[in-house]
């Protein structure tokens, strides 16, 4: 530091004007317990099982965790879980949906067009 350095520092110390480094320490956001047991969504999670098997065994883990962790009362991982299990078994619905569209519409099609579903004695005929 140089002697010109430290008369501009005392002279902005007599003005009121002293640039002092500041160090700011990072804020801490801390999460406000959760007091209450969480949705564990275990019928939507069996239904899954039977709409999109894929989907609802993700579901149906989750599933099991939440309870789980709701018998130990740690809320925030229950809270965790419970919201696994509700996307799961929201992506099980929308492969249903999904798989309908692609399967059941051109069969319901296929039929409507052909006549009866009796007309064909086996799948062979049926999709020629």
């Amino acid at each position: 530091m140089s002697y010109n350095t430290n008369v501009d520092q005392e002279a902005n110390i007599e003005k009121g004007e002293l640039n002092i480094p500041t160090l700011f320490q990072p804020k801490k956001y801390s999460m406000m317990s959760i007091t209450t047991p969480q949705p564990d969504y275990m019928n939507w999670s069996t239904a899954s099982l039977f709409v999109c098997f894929v989907w609802g065994i993700f579901a149906y883990n989750a599933s099991n965790k939440v309870r789980k962790f709701n018998r130990m009362k740690a809320y925030d991982q229950a809270a965790k879980y419970s919201e696994s299990a509700l996307k799961y078994n929201k992506s099980a619905v929308a492969c249903c949906i999904i798989m309908f569209f692609i399967l059941g519409v051109p069969l319901a099609i296929a039929l409507a067009v052909q006549g009866s579903i009796t007309k064909f004695p086996n799948a062979r005929m049926f999709f020629g």
